[in-house]
């Protein structure tokens, strides 16, 4: 974990249940520690008490205090040999490969300088690694469900274990950009509520029937703007 993110973190447990104005932030515990990497301890929150455990450089948000499921929490099981996939079909039909997909990411989310964080959902794992080398000095951020041994830490990369995409453990308006796949409407609100303004949300292969009014409803629904649609993406902006 970057030392520096538990700035922009607040408690899954306590976000759902509080004004923005009274969450408190999670405060790290330090056991470990390479250069700016925090390899192992724990994030607390001061409101109720809950530990998130930090192992092997990732945080595990999935329990509350007492064994409690975290409220929103993603409990799925990790794919089979610990990875996920991040191929995808190109326009010629060929597969994507994982360095393929981070530069389609990059110019989706128009990285015309480094941002600061980068929000990665489910399924972009191979990829995170390729994008952090694109971003010099950008945190990428990624929600996972692979087991945390399975994959030791990269530089510029932090990974979130038992997080809901509907439910996103950041304070508002502090992503500069995010990537997802699909697009559930409660996915798309979240990631709008946490972008900055003037940040982009990348939406991967859309699974939307409505097509891209459907998609333009849901994204000016969730107070973005869309910028561009079809069958592989959809790319908004926060005004």
């Amino acid at each position: 974990m970057f030392i520096e993110l538990p700035e922009i973190l607040v408690c899954p447990h306590c976000r759902p249940r509080r004004e923005e104005a009274s969450l408190q932030g999670l405060v790290a515990v330090v056991e470990e520690m390479a250069d700016r990497t925090v390899l192992r301890g724990c994030l607390g929150c001061a409101e109720c008490d809950a530990r998130y455990r930090i192992e092997g450089g990732c945080v595990h948000f999935g329990a509350a205090p007492g064994g409690r499921a975290q409220a929103g929490g993603s409990q799925a099981a990790a794919p089979a040999g610990g990875r996920e996939s991040a191929s995808a079909r190109r326009a010629d039909g060929k597969q994507e490969s994982p360095a393929e997909l981070a530069v389609r990411v990059a110019a989706l989310l128009s990285f015309q300088e480094s941002p600061r964080y980068v929000l990665l959902g489910r399924g972009l794992s191979e990829a995170a690694a390729h994008l952090a080398r694109l971003a010099i000095g950008t945190e990428i951020v990624l929600l996972t469900d692979v087991i945390p041994g399975a994959m030791p830490p990269g530089p510029g990369m932090t990974r979130l274990t038992g997080v809901s995409e509907g439910c996103l453990p950041f304070r508002s308006g502090r992503i500069q950009g995010v990537a997802l796949r699909g697009g559930r409407p409660a996915a798309l609100a979240e990631a709008s509520r946490v972008l900055e303004p003037g940040g982009r949300l990348a939406v991967l292969r859309p699974e939307l029937r409505e097509g891209e009014e459907g998609v333009r409803a849901i994204l000016e629904g969730a107070g973005l703007r869309l910028l561009a649609c079809d069958a592989r993406a959809a790319v908004a902006e926060r005004a």
